[in-house]
C-alpha cells in the first residue's frame, strides 16, 4: 500500500476547530513519499475514553456532520475511534469507512467481540468498504492484540491495519510516554505479514517536540505509515494538548521524512551479513555447550540435595555482566535481558 498518513486533532472539539485544522492540513495532499503521492486520511476523535470522569470525553454523534463536511469540502477520507457497536453503526451511517479501535478497546475482548458481532451482520459489500484500524493494547501482551485481530477477521472484515502506539509502563523513559518495545509490532507483522503496520508517535512520546524523532525511527524500520495528532491551535486543545503538532510542524515532519530504500543486492551488505552469520553460529554453539554443563550441574545439585536457585551466584553473574556492558558500551537493558533469559532456561533444565 502507498505510504499513509492518518492525521488530525485528538478530538473534534467544535465545527470551527475541525474544519480549520482540516483546511490547514490540505498542503499534505500535495506531498510525495518515495515518488508516490502521500495517502492522507483525516482523523478526529468523537468519543474519548478518559481516565477521569471530569475530563473532556468528546462530542459524540454531534461531531459526525463535521467529519462529513470535511470529507465533502476537502475531499479527505475521514476516520474516528469506535469503542462499541453503537459507535460503529453511527459512523457507518455517516459514511465514515476508516475506524480505529483504541488501546483500551483492543484490550477488552468483550468490546471487540461485540464490534465483531455487529460487523458480521453487515452485507459483504458494506464490509468491503470498511477498514478497521487496530491499535496495540495498553499492556505488552501480544496475544491480546492478536486476539482482537482474529475476532475482526472472523467477522468477515478483510481490510485491517495495525497501529503501534507503545505500551504503558510504571517507569516511562525520558523520551517516551509509552514504552515502544519495538520487537512486539515486529512480531505482530510476522504473524500478519499482509496487514499494514503504522506507528503512532504522538502517543508513544506524549511530547510534540519528540514526535519527529520517533516517526523517523518507525519509518526506518519499514512501517507503512504514521498516525499523528495535529491541531490548529494545540495550546487550546481539550485533550492531549502537549503531544499535538501544528499543521505546519506536521508538514515539515513529512517533508523531512526519509524512507529507506527498497532492498536490493549489495555485495558489501551481504559480506557483513555473512560475518554476522558466522558469529551467530559461534554464539549458538556456545549456548548449547553452556546448557550441557547446566544439565550436569542440575544432576549434581539433586545428588547433593542443593537448591537449584543460588542467589549469590546469580547476583555475581548479573553484576559482572552489567559491569562488562558498561566497559564495552553496550546497553545494560539488553545485557540484563540476555542474562535473565539464559538463567531462566538454566533453571528449567535443572528442575
Amino acid at each position: 500500500m502507498p505510504f499513509t498518513l492518518i492525521a488530525g486533532p485528538c478530538s473534534a472539539e467544535s465545527r470551527e476547530q475541525t474544519l480549520s485544522t482540516a483546511e490547514r492540513l490540505l498542503p499534505l495532499t500535495r506531498l510525495q513519499i518515495a515518488q508516490e503521492p502521500l495517502r492522507f486520511i483525516f482523523r478526529a476523535g468523537l468519543w474519548k475514553p478518559r481516565t477521569h470522569p471530569e475530563s473532556f470525553s468528546g462530542v459524540g454523534t454531534e461531531g459526525l456532520p463535521w467529519l462529513e463536511e470535511v470529507r465533502e469540502r476537502y475531499g479527505f477520507e475521514v476516520s474516528t475511534e469506535v469503542a462499541s457497536a453503537e459507535h460503529l453503526e453511527s459512523c457507518i451511517g455517516s459514511g465514515i469507512n476508516y475506524l480505529w479501535l483504541g488501546a483500551r478497546t483492543t484490550a477488552n475482548p468483550f468490546l471487540v467481540q461485540r464490534i465483531a458481532d455487529y460487523l458480521k451482520s453487515l452485507s459483504t459489500s458494506k464490509k468491503d468498504e470498511l477498514t478497521l484500524i487496530v491499535k496495540n493494547p495498553i499492556n505488552a501482551d501480544i496475544d491480546i492484540w492478536v486476539g482482537a485481530v482474529e475476532r475482526l477477521l472472523q467477522s468477515g472484515i478483510e481490510h485491517i491495519w495495525l497501529v503501534h502506539r507503545g505500551f504503558s509502563s510504571a517507569t516511562p523513559t525520558q523520551l517516551m510516554r509509552n514504552q515502544p518495545l519495538w520487537s512486539l509490532p515486529i512480531e505482530m507483522h510476522r504473524r500478519f505479514p499482509t496487514l499494514p503496520l503504522l506507528s503512532d508517535p504522538s502517543h508513544l512520546t506524549g511530547d510534540a517536540s519528540k514526535v519527529p524523532v520517533v516517526a523517523q525511527q518507525a519509518v526506518s524500520m519499514g512501517f507503512n505509515g504514521l498516525m499523528i495528532e495535529a491541531h490548529c491551535c494545540p495550546k487550546s486543545a481539550l485533550s492531549d494538548a502537549q503531544q499535538q503538532l501544528t499543521p505546519q510542524q506536521l508538514f515539515e515532519l513529512m517533508t523531512n521524512l526519509k524512507l529507506p530504500k527498497p532492498a536490493s543486492a549489495d555485495a558489501q551488505l551481504e559480506q557483513y551479513r555473512q560475518s554476522i552469520n558466522e558469529v551467530d553460529e559461534q554464539i549458538w554453539e556456545l549456548i548449547v555447550q553452556r546448557m550441557d554443563i547446566v544439565k550436569h550441574i542440575g544432576e549434581y545439585k539433586r545428588e547433593k540435595g542443593l537448591s537449584v536457585f543460588q542467589h549469590d551466584r546469580y547476583e555475581h553473574i548479573l553484576k559482572s555482566r552489567l559491569d562488562w556492558a558498561t566497559d564495552h558500551n553496550l546497553s545494560a537493558d539488553l545485557v540484563k535481558k540476555i542474562v535473565e533469559a539464559i538463567h531462566e532456561e538454566a533453571l528449567r533444565k535443572q528442575l
